[in-house]
């Protein structure tokens, strides 16, 4: 394999590495959709480290805002709608992201094996180092908006700087600053109004369930509260 193909190998892969996380019990990911909507997401399912679920973003979709959710389970009543997230994250970051990730999947590799010029890649990667440092010079001027500390945001510039590919994650990073608690029902409300899309949803949440009540001990006060909830679930009868 050519040194060529190792560096984008190498690249590709520290972006997934930083893109995906780890979710603990009852967690989910709110993905801010198109005009401002919520959508839950869970982990994949049977993919867990240390008793946590792995989470992988839409990896085409950079400039997607990310808040961590932590569900309740139900109680018997229904709460109705909770207070949307805020997950605010300036323009231009957003922009700096995307085209971090343009020039990374799309203008690098057409530099080093479409056009095979050595000069034009090194083009790209500096562009690509402007484009961390104006995007970051973005998150340092509004660190304090962004609710980080001067140490914070210093930390966060840093580890961007010094590995570009970390950078296109930038949006996920400071959104997933942001977590919520939310009743259950709160957060099924935000499912698409179709109902295969509730179903599927509710057969994701009732196997996350199952496995937590599979190492939650039996008799338990956590263990009735999630039998409840997936017996108020669309599929089936909890075990």
């Amino acid at each position: 394999m050519s040194a060529s193909a190792w560096l984008m190998l190498v690249a590709l892969a520290l972006y997934v590495y930083d893109a995906a996380w780890l979710l603990g019990p009852q967690e989910l990911v709110l993905v801010r959709a198109r005009r401002g909507r919520w959508q839950p997401q869970l982990g994949i399912d049977g993919w867990r480290l240390r008793g946590r679920e792995v989470f992988v973003p839409n990896l085409l979709m950079p400039w997607r805002a990310h808040v961590r959710a932590i569900w309740q389970a139900a109680d018997g009543t229904r709460t109705g709608a909770a207070a949307l997230p805020a997950g605010q994250v300036g323009a231009g970051i957003a922009i700096g992201a995307c085209a971090i990730f343009l020039l990374m999947v799309l203008a690098l590799p057409y530099a080093l094996f479409i056009r095979v010029d050595s000069a034009m890649a090194l083009l790209v990667m500096a562009a690509i180092y402007l484009a961390c440092m104006v995007t970051l010079a973005l998150v340092w001027w509004q660190r304090q908006a962004l609710g980080m500390s001067s140490r914070e945001a210093a930390k966060l510039c840093f580890e961007c700087l010094t590995c570009p590919p970390f950078c296109i994650n930038i949006v996920r990073k400071l959104s997933l600053r942001e977590v919520v608690t939310w009743p259950l029902d709160a957060v099924t409300s935000l499912v698409s109004a179709d109902e295969h899309a509730h179903t599927a949803f509710d057969l994701q949440l009732a196997s996350r369930i199952r496995y937590e009540l599979s190492v939650e001990p039996e008799g338990s006060a956590r263990a009735a509260s999630l039998a409840r909830t997936l017996a108020s679930l669309k599929t089936g009868e909890p075990g």
